[in-house]
């Protein structure tokens, strides 16, 4: 359910269709994110931001670094 809070980020509003439970799921979780500049970025407790690596990008990333 990353997208539904990348969506909610970036246009403020939940998806349509998913339960009360789960839209307080994603504006709860969405609070842990930010949208920046056209970065999904994630922010720690202690304030360390962190960039969100989009799924499809995330095994291309992962053989890279291991070679």
């Amino acid at each position: 359910m990353w997208i539904q809070r990348l969506l909610h980020l970036q246009v403020n509003e939940v998806i349509v269709g998913l339960t009360h439970k789960e839209q307080n799921w994603v504006v709860h979780k969405a609070k842990q994110f930010k949208w920046e500049s056209n970065s999904f970025l994630w922010v720690w407790v202690d304030g360390q931001v962190q960039v969100v690596v989009h799924p499809k990008q995330h095994e291309n990333l992962m053989d890279h670094t291991h070679e």
